[in-house]
C-alpha cells in the first residue's frame, strides 16, 4: 500500500476515533441526569484533543475504568455504547427541534395568561394554534402538543369567539358584520369540538378502549375512574371543551346526550385536584348547573355550592366566579339589582398583574357587555 494512502487512512481512523470518543461524554451527561457516575480513561488524540476512551482501550489512571479491560465487560460496554449511538441517531434533529419548540409554546401559553392586552392575545392565539398543529404533524403522538391544542382551542373559543357570539345575540348590530365563511355559532362549536377531540385522543392513547366506554352511560363511570393525576390536563380540557360544544349545540340531541360526560369529567378533576387551572372545574360546574333547567339536571343550589368553593379558594381576586354567578345564577333568579351591582364592581375593579390577569381581563370585558345588554336580559 502506498505510503500516502496509508497516512490518509491513519488520519481518517484517528478522526473517527475522535468522533466516537466524544460519545462517552454524552453518556456521562445522560447517566449523571439520573444520579449515577462513571469513569473513563483519557489520552490525547492525534489532533491534540483530550478524548475519553471507555471500555479499556487504553490503560486509565482511574482504577474504576480498568474494569473495562475484562473482555466480557468490554463487550457489554461496546453494546451499551452502540445502543446509545443508535438511540441518538434515531432522534432526528428535526424531531428534537419540534420538541424544543413545543416546550416554548407551552411556556408561551402560560405567559399569555399573565397578560392583559386582549387585542394582542386575540390576534396571537390563532397563529399559535396553527403553529402547534404544524408541529403536531411532525410528531403526531406528542401528548404535550395535543393537550396544548385542546387548551388553546378552548381558551380562544371561551375568551373571544363566545364573546363575539354573545355580543351578536344580545346586542345585534353593535359589531360590524364580518366576512366569514361560517356563522359565529358554528365557529364556536368547531373550536370546542376540535379541542375536545385532541384531549380525548390523549386519554385514549393512555387508556386504550376508553373512547368506546364513553359511548355507554354505565361504562363511562369505569372509564373516568381510571384517570389519575397524570391525566389531569387532558381530562380537564376534554371536559371543558366538550361542555362548551354541548352548550352551543342545544339543538342537537346527539350533542346533548354527551353532556353527562363533561359533568363527570369535571367531577373527576375535582376529586383529583380541585385547584387545577384556577379551580376551573368548579367554575364549569357552576355554569353547567345554573344554565340548565331542573328537568335537565340544572340546580341553582348546586351552582351556588361551586361558586362558594371558588370564592373560598380565591377570595375576591378571581373575577370569572362573580361574572358567571351574575350571568347565570342571578339572571335565573331575575335579581337585577344584584346582577348590576356585581358586574359594575368587576368593571370598576382594576386588573392586577398575577396568575389570573388574562381571565380577570376577559371577565371585565364580558361584564361590560352584559351591563350594556341589561335591559335585554331583564325586560
Amino acid at each position: 500500500m502506498p505510503r500516502m494512502i496509508k497516512i490518509r487512512m491513519t488520519q481518517t481512523t484517528a478522526g473517527i476515533q475522535n468522533v466516537i470518543g466524544f460519545l462517552p461524554f454524552a453518556l456521562v451527561l445522560v447517566i449523571r441526569k439520573f444520579g449515577f457516575r462513571i469513569c473513563f480513561g483519557f489520552r490525547y488524540s492525534n489532533f491534540g484533543f483530550m478524548v475519553a476512551y471507555p471500555l479499556g482501550l487504553y490503560q486509565s489512571r482511574f482504577l474504576c475504568a480498568r474494569i473495562f479491560t475484562v473482555p466480557g465487560v468490554r463487550a457489554a460496554g461496546w453494546i451499551l455504547l452502540a445502543v446509545l449511538f443508535f438511540g441518538i441517531a434515531s432522534c432526528s434533529p428535526r424531531q428534537m427541534a419540534v420538541r424544543e419548540f413545543s416546550a416554548v409554546l407551552q411556556n408561551g401559553a402560560d405567559r399569555l395568561e399573565q397578560d392583559e392586552d386582549l387585542a394582542l392575545i386575540e390576534a396571537a392565539l390563532p397563529a399559535n394554534i396553527k403553529l402547534a398543529e404544524a408541529l403536531l404533524a411532525e410528531t403526531p403522538e406528542d401528548d404535550r402538543l395535543r393537550i396544548l391544542l385542546a387548551r388553546l382551542y378552548g381558551s380562544y373559543a371561551f375568551a373571544f369567539a363566545e364573546r363575539d357570539l354573545e355580543e351578536e345575540t344580545l346586542l345585534p348590530g353593535r359589531r360590524p358584520p364580518a366576512i366569514e365563511s361560517e356563522a359565529p355559532e358554528q365557529a364556536v362549536r368547531r373550536y370546542y369540538r376540535k379541542g375536545a377531540d385532541y384531549a380525548l385522543s390523549v386519554l385514549e392513547a393512555r387508556h386504550a378502549g376508553c373512547t368506546a366506554q364513553l359511548g355507554s352511560v354505565s361504562a363511562s363511570e369505569a372509564c373516568f375512574a381510571r384517570f389519575g393525576k397524570d391525566d389531569l390536563p387532558a381530562l380537564f380540557w376534554y371536559g371543558f371543551d366538550l361542555g362548551g360544544y354541548v352548550n352551543r349545540s342545544r339543538g342537537s340531541v346527539k350533542a346533548l346526550s354527551r353532556a353527562h360526560l363533561a359533568e363527570k369529567a369535571m367531577k373527576r378533576v375535582i376529586e383529583i385536584d380541585a385547584s387545577f387551572y384556577h379551580g376551573g372545574a368548579h367554575l364549569f360546574l357552576m355554569i353547567y348547573y345554573a344554565a340548565r333547567p331542573p328537568m335537565a339536571g340544572g340546580s341553582i343550589e348546586a351552582a351556588t355550592h361551586h361558586y362558594r368553593e371558588l370564592t373560598s379558594m380565591h377570595g375576591d381576586g378571581f373575577f370569572p366566579a362573580d361574572l358567571f354567578y351574575a350571568r347565570y345564577v342571578l339572571y335565573r333568579q331575575q335579581d337585577r339589582d344584584a346582577f348590576h351591582r356585581v358586574l359594575t364592581k368587576i368593571v370598576r375593579h382594576s386588573v392586577e398583574p398575577g396568575p389570573h390577569t388574562l381571565l380577570n381581563k376577559v371577565a371585565a370585558d364580558r361584564a361590560a357587555l352584559y351591563l350594556a345588554a341589561e335591559d335585554r336580559l331583564f325586560p
